[in-house]
């Protein structure tokens, strides 16, 4: 009985901590590649409801919107309440990554936590990201401390997590 109790408790903390992505406080790197247009547009998750709205905030960087549930259009009213999303492309290897970092009007100076996704585009009107696993322990203050890290491990099975597939709707 207590042994089953125990597998019981692994398999619930297992399960809680999946599917979260690994926090940073640095990029891969800085913004250095240019915004495809073709990023832009609404876009959901494949056979979910979440939509986003991804504009060009500059040539490096993209500016995500989580539009409420209920929006019809894509348009996000300053009324509701959005989560707003910075993001820039980073490549390692022939590998393309997003860095994104929530935006909020309560954020501290100076302080950013990047989420980091591999990103691949599937066709003109799907993309796929991928999370970096957050079973990554190890912490690093220096954006090229963390792109010698992933450069390094990321073709072991354990670096990537959820698998998500976003389709334009717009």
């Amino acid at each position: 009985m207590k042994k089953s109790i125990l597998l019981f408790l692994l398999f619930l903390a297992s399960v809680s901590f999946y599917g979260c992505p690994y926090e940073s406080n640095v990029a891969i790197d800085g913004p250095g590649i240019k915004i495809n247009k073709n990023y832009t547009g609404i876009w959901s998750i494949k056979n979910g409801t979440t939509k986003y709205k991804v504009s060009k905030l500059d040539d490096y960087h993209i500016k995500i919107i989580q539009l409420p549930a209920d929006s019809k259009d894509d348009n996000a009213k300053s009324d509701y309440d959005t989560v707003t999303y910075n993001a820039h492309f980073s490549k390692i290897k022939d590998v393309n990554f997003i860095n994104i970092t929530q935006k909020s009007k309560y954020d501290a100076p100076g302080k950013s936590i990047y989420y980091l996704y591999k990103f691949e585009v599937k066709g003109e009107n799907e993309i796929t990201l991928t999370e970096v696993t957050s079973n990554i322990k190890e912490k690093f203050s220096t954006s090229e401390k963390l792109k010698a890290y992933i450069e390094k491990y990321m073709d072991l099975s354990f670096f990537f997590g959820t698998e998500s597939i976003y389709i334009r709707e717009l």
